[in-house]
């Protein structure tokens, strides 16, 4: 999957040409080998695996394909166009990111990467560029949440960071799930995310709700990995039908994402355990010349 720099700009007008029908459309891949894909591939990335697929999928071709990447840094890069790449989200543009995902593994406690774009460790960009991303995140209990990220731009009067992450998940070892998520940057009450053609709330639980404006810069966009190439943040499993959107995708296109024979498979978490409160003890019958002294 690497290409010369002259094929990766035809591939990418192709991909782009792909999304015709749908003005929307900044990218999709389906990874079927039939695909326009102006991709770089780095470490353990495997194509023609098994995708979501019919019967148990009926809308989808029986020989459905997707890609595997083994959570050790593995993943496809695209560098970016330059100054009036679609790939930049700014304040006031809307944003849907969708992706068919299955886990192999669980990272509880470590956002992994479906697709995003900054982040990536170049040295030629700051370290904190996160435009925008689409991550899973586990939890103890083994559902997966879905996770949106980005950063915003220095002295925009606002905390650095801003992660939303969903109410509700998927089990981390049943199968293929659609995701997505849908945002207008500048209005955090537009934020939504959407498991197997349910739409659900969620929390903006860092940095809070933020109306600022997103960082912007010409890194790359990665898909399955971010920082480096981190373990921690690498996908492990399987990805299909990864798509990028300049607009928040109506409903009803969302819910017709996912048909399934059994129907969807959404969940919600056990609430994590939280620690005791902190209580003063009571403390009686000290003589006033001594020192009492107490282990717990």
């Amino acid at each position: 999957m690497k290409y010369s720099r002259a094929i990766v700009g035809i591939l990418f007008l192709n991909a782009v040409a792909v999304g015709a029908a749908d003005s929307s459309l900044v990218a999709r891949w389906d990874f079927d080998g039939n695909d326009p894909i102006d991709l770089i591939s780095h470490g353990g990335v495997k194509t023609a695996e098994a995708g979501p697929a019919a019967p148990e999928f009926p809308e989808l071709p029986k020989a459905n394909k997707a890609i595997q990447l083994d959570g050790k840094g593995a993943r496809l890069m695209l560098a970016d166009t330059g100054k009036d790449s679609r790939f930049k989200f700014r304040k006031g543009d809307a944003i849907t990111l969708e992706a068919w995902v299955k886990l192999d593994g669980r990272k509880p406690g470590s956002p992994i990467y479906i697709i995003g774009k900054g982040r990536t460790g170049d040295a030629n960009f700051d370290k904190d560029n996160q435009n925008w991303s689409l991550r899973v995140i586990s939890d103890s209990s083994g559902t997966a949440k879905l996770s949106f990220l980005f950063a915003t731009e220095p002295g925009s009067g606002t905390a650095a960071w801003h992660r939303w992450t969903s109410n509700v998940g998927f089990a981390d070892n049943d199968g293929w799930h659609h995701v997505a998520v849908t945002h207008r940057f500048g209005d955090p009450k537009s934020m939504r995310g959407w498991i197997d053609g349910k739409s659900g709330e969620g929390r903006w639980d860092m940095g809070g709700e933020a109306g600022a404006q997103p960082r912007v810069d010409d890194d790359a966009v990665w898909i399955g990995s971010a920082l480096n190439g981190s373990s921690g943040n690498s996908f492990q499993g399987w990805l299909d039908a990864v798509a990028v959107h300049r607009a928040v995708l109506d409903d009803k296109v969302l819910a017709a994402r996912f048909k399934r024979v059994g129907g969807p498979r959404v969940v919600v978490s056990k609430p994590e355990p939280k620690p005791a409160a902190e209580v003063m003890p009571q403390i009686d019958d000290v003589p006033a010349d001594r020192v009492l002294l107490t282990l717990a």
